[in-house]
């Protein structure tokens, strides 16, 4: 096929593509987004072709069933463009300068579109993808947005292959090309080649395929290891020990060299790769790893009386909000517990900080409400409150034995984003309520003053439930939160923006179980010194909180201020339920500690969002970030389509045109395409067309 470098005839070139049986389709110049919307439902030949394509067009293949199953395997990454000619069978391949022999065309029948790629946490993105029916790629001598010519490098027939056998080539690769980018530049070369083959023998990987991603990574780092043959030693003695029932390490060892996300990921296309009847990798739409699924309704079913209050709340609230009734549970539980338990070997107290976030009439005031009435029917006393006058009021009410308060914080987001002038009534609030975060275990000294002293408390158990609305929080983020370290204590609680339905079965009756439960809380007397010490079930249970903390270190070191806190918030939430099962002798078994590590890591993947929604400083950036996030994270707006047709194509991890411009209606029409278009451009969304129309799906 003619590959001019200087120009070329697109009408001719995509005739010449269909003599392969590739149907084509129009590009913008310089752009790889289709100039026609129902581009997936071209069919060019003859004449429409040369009607249709323009001078200076880019050409784009229609993937998949209309092209005789022709299929790309588009090679994202740079280590799986280094990997591939030692694992891939030959067949037709083109690039561009930038990013040599990237696309490997091959003929497979029922072939699926399939994203191999590294979420949150992780800068990796997209590391190989599987582009057939409904997607289309940029074909040569197109002209990438970067100004970089595609070319074809390799000029044969497109390879025959099975669906399975093209799946099973793709985890290999994606594998490989991550245990290429993390090879080690100096030292412990031989424990990570033994880590990384040990981590496919226990994923059950035959010998011959270890031996062939293995020798990949190899072939690729051996100018930079002088010591190679020491490696495939290591190689062959991994595979051997292991068939003998020797110990080898595994996944967990990789942790010295990969992020969890990284981890996580391995460990699916491990699973996939070693059964290819078995599909565990996330569709190409898929952002999320499993610790960034939605709001889980199972996390609902607490025992004891984080449940209790949970269940009594939902049915005494005007709308459903679930979430929003878990956070009472937790609330009301931590409140009778009176300051009275420290969570063993942390020595931490129960002292959570919620954050609830929702639009005006979506159920905030439901959530106060529920707090206040609980601490009314225990009897707990005036230690709940809506507001106070200054700090110095809050201070006082801390001095006073039992040196307790609940803040039932409400438009916290507007007093935040006053908190940005540090000489400012709101500023010194904030500080002081963060300064007290934890503290409730220790003894804080006062400050003198030349009006008015700040008095040293004792043991002071602040609790703080705070309300926001969404927009005002997202103003509030970029002024105070990162002076005060706001978002790392406060555990959030995000509704998004769905309409919560009403609750047409509203029952104002208190249950006479809570307020037994909760009195008995209240009455606790610690049997030794000043707590009750919360224990551990087992070693098992402690050690994942251990290696949480480990986790929320590393991502807090790589500049995820949101993670700091993490597993002390976790902590909180464990014995909190803990206590609510039994106050005597509370325990934090394997059950709790995973309620509790997913609903924290639920929380900080939510502030996540936020803080970095909020770090554009133009309103053109932030506008960009609000498109991509809906773009990113659909499910997270599953409640937002009116149609069924909609739903399904959310589910699947796909945005509608029509649900992101409602989600979007604040935005201008015209500036939406216009992000819409840099997005695709810069390869962050991808769009396919269905007989609904446009519908974009997160493309790293």
């Amino acid at each position: 096929m003619a590959n001019n470098k200087t120009g070329f005839d697109a009408t001719q070139t995509a005739l010449d593509w269909r003599k392969l049986d590739v149907y084509c389709v129009p590009l913008r110049p310089r752009s790889k987004r289709p100039k026609n919307t129902h581009w997936t439902q071209l069919r060019l030949e003859g004449a429409k072709l040369k009607q249709a394509f323009k001078v200076g067009d880019n050409i784009g293949a229609l993937w998949g069933e209309p092209s005789k199953h022709a299929t790309d395997l588009d090679l994202d990454l740079e280590e799986a463009c280094l990997v591939a000619p030692h694992i891939l069978p030959e067949t037709f391949i083109y690039g561009r300068r930038d990013k040599m022999r990237s696309h490997y065309v091959y003929r497979c029948p029922g072939a699926e579109t399939k994203k191999w790629q590294i979420g949150r946490g992780s800068e990796i993105g997209t590391v190989v993808e599987i582009r057939s029916t409904g997607a289309q790629s940029v074909l040569p001598p197109s002209i990438h947005p970067d100004g970089d010519r595609y070319h074809i490098e390799n000029d044969v027939e497109f390879f025959d292959i099975s669906k399975a056998e093209l799946e099973r080539f793709g985890d290999e690769i994606a594998i490989a090309a991550i245990f290429t980018r993390f090879y080690p530049e100096t030292g412990s070369r031989h424990d990570y080649v033994h880590a990384c083959t040990g981590t496919l023998c226990h994923a059950e990987w035959s010998d011959e395929k270890v031996r062939r991603v293995m020798a990949a990574v190899l072939s690729v780092v051996q100018l930079q290891d002088d010591e190679l043959k020491d490696r495939l030693g290591s190689v062959v003695n991994t595979i051997e020990h292991y068939k003998i029932g020797d110990r080898v390490q595994g996944f967990r060892s990789l942790e010295t060299w990969m992020e969890m996300p990284v981890i996580t990921q391995l460990r699916r296309w491990c699973t996939s790769g070693a059964k290819i009847d078995r599909l565990l990798i996330p569709p190409p739409i898929t952002l999320r790893a499993a610790s960034d699924k939605d709001f889980d309704e199972s996390w609902l079913k607490v025992d004891g009386l984080v449940g209790q209050v949970t269940a009594w709340a939902g049915k005494s609230s005007y709308v459903q909000q679930p979430m929003f009734d878990l956070s009472v549970g937790i609330m009301c539980t931590a409140l009778a517990s009176c300051n009275n338990y420290l969570v063993d070997g942390w020595d931490t107290p129960l002292q959570p900080y919620l954050m609830i976030t929702a639009p005006t009439g979506d159920g905030k005031n439901a959530v106060l409400s529920a707090v206040q009435r609980f601490s009314h029917e225990i009897d707990l006393g005036d230690y709940v409150y809506r507001g106070f006058q200054s700090y110095y009021a809050m201070l006082d009410e801390l001095a006073e034995s039992p040196n307790m308060a609940c803040w039932l914080w409400d438009e916290a987001a507007r007093h935040m984003a006053n908190a940005k002038h540090a000489g400012s009534v709101d500023f010194q609030t904030l500080s002081h309520v963060i300064s007290l975060y934890g503290q409730a275990s220790e003894w804080v000294p006062g400050t003198p003053g030349r009006k008015q002293t700040i008095p040293p408390l004792e043991h002071p158990f602040l609790l703080v439930l705070a309300t926001a609305q969404p927009d005002q929080l997202m103003d509030a983020l970029t002024s105070a939160a990162e002076e005060t370290g706001f978002t790392n204590r406060f555990i959030l609680v995000d509704s998004g923006e769905a309409f919560p339905p009403r609750n047409r079965k509203r029952s104002k009756t208190f249950p006479s179980a809570i307020k037994k439960h909760g009195r008995l809380l209240r009455d606790h007397e610690p049997m030794e010194g000043e707590f009750t010490r919360i224990k551990w079930a087992d070693t098992k249970t402690w050690a994942m909180f251990d290696e949480f903390e480990e986790m929320s270190r590393r991502r807090t070191h790589r500049g995820e201020k949101a993670w700091a806190r993490a597993n002390q918030n976790a902590l909180i939430l464990a014995g909190i339920a803990a206590v609510g099962i039994d106050p005597a002798r509370p325990e934090i078994t394997q059950d709790l500690a995973r309620w509790a590590l997913e609903l924290v890591t639920w929380s900080t993947d939510r502030w996540a969002d936020k803080i970095r929604l909020s770090g554009g400083e133009t309103i053109n950036e932030k506008e960009s970030f609000h498109v991509e996030q809906r773009i990113r994270d659909p499910r997270k707006y599953a409640k937002s389509a009116q149609s069924k047709v909609h739903q399904d194509l959310i589910t699947k991890g796909f945005m509608p045109h029509s649900v992101l411009l409602r989600l979007c209606r604040k935005i201008q029409r015209q500036r939406l395409e216009q992000i819409l278009d840099d997005l695709h451009d810069a390869e962050i969304v991808g769009s396919n067309q269905d007989e609904n129309g446009n519908i974009y799906y997160f493309a790293r």
